[in-house]
């Protein structure tokens, strides 16, 4: 058997890379370390988000406000996010069906950056801020010194996230590095949207998302571009390398645990980050027994999360 090795369309991909056997037991524990950390970022990121938020939910990220428009608002934005995936998932298989590797790795490239200068920058800034703060609560008033260079440490940060992300794409020994940077941006942009979703659209939108991602696996484009991957690969006579766990998942279980967070108890939002763990779990069991390229990675933990969301907001 020929090594495993990443090939540039892989890299290109909003993916990220688990250098690891596909064997049960090493698949497992890789993914279970992915999604440990991905809660524990989401649930402190929450923490912070919410203390400058003052723990109230905001609709400023949606383009429908319920404020204004009801329930109905809800099913416009997930129309809205479901057409820009498809669009941009669509763009993907093109360039990929086409050959233009180059082209799509500088708009994932593009996007990342953006992602980075957003995110990297804000998140950055309210971490120091939320510790300041914490400190001078404490006692510790010499910590106001510092405050003037909170925003130059966030841009210090931004230059090595977007040092290292290029480098992670053009030298393979930095494959960690490029999923760190991917994880904790995906983690970032996801709790930020969780806050500032409104308090309807973010169940609707899960929900939405985990449907799709059942069609979009077995009937759509998603199921169009795994194929065209494995193609690849096979006129490459290379293996699958490691294991892979899309971008959109990540996001979408920080997604799930910042809204819990803004809008349950602690105890509650533990319950369903066990939920989406032992979820995700499954699903990656179910993905080895059956020995399948790709498996839903949304519907069986998100709608379990959602279930126990709604469960303890409307019933309980």
């Amino acid at each position: 058997m020929s090594k495993p090795v990443v090939d540039d369309l892989t890299i290109a991909m909003p993916l990220v890379i688990l250098p690891v056997e596909r064997t049960p037991r090493k698949v497992l524990k890789a993914t279970s370390l992915i999604l440990v950390l991905t809660l524990v970022v989401a649930f402190s990121t929450s923490v912070v988000v919410g203390y400058f938020f003052g723990g109230q939910v905001t609709e400023e990220a949606m383009p429908a406000k319920e404020s204004k428009m009801g329930g109905k608002a809800s099913i416009i934005n997930l129309a809205y996010i479901l057409v820009m995936i498809f669009i941009v998932t669509l763009a993907i298989i093109a360039l990929v069906k086409y050959g233009k590797i180059g082209i799509l790795k500088l708009f994932m490239t593009f996007v990342i950056m953006i992602l980075i200068f957003t995110f990297t920058q804000t998140m950055i800034i309210l971490y120091q801020a939320y510790i300041f703060s914490y400190l001078w609560y404490m006692g510790l008033h010499g910590v106001e010194a510092l405050v003037p260079f909170i925003v130059y440490i966030s841009w210090i940060f931004v230059a090595i996230f977007c040092v290292l992300y290029v480098f992670s794409i053009i030298k393979m020994k930095y494959l960690n590095i490029r999923n760190a940077i991917l994880i904790l941006n995906a983690i970032w942009a996801a709790v930020w949207l969780g806050w500032t979703s409104g308090m309807l659209t973010p169940i609707v939108i899960l929900v939405g998302l985990a449907t799709y991602d059942i069609y979009s696996v077995f009937r759509g484009p998603l199921r169009d571009l795994t194929e065209l991957l494995m193609n690849t690969d096979k006129k490459a006579g290379e293996e699958p390398y490691g294991v892979i766990i899309g971008l959109g998942d990540i996001f979408f279980y920080s997604f799930a645990i910042s809204y819990a967070y803004a809008v349950l108890n602690i105890i509650e939002v533990a319950i369903v980050a066990v939920a989406l763990f032992g979820g995700a779990i499954l699903t990656f069991i179910l993905l080895l027994k059956y020995e399948v390229r790709a498996l839903p990675a949304l519907p069986i933990p998100v709608l379990s999360a959602v279930g126990l969301i709604v469960l303890f907001l409307y019933v309980i």
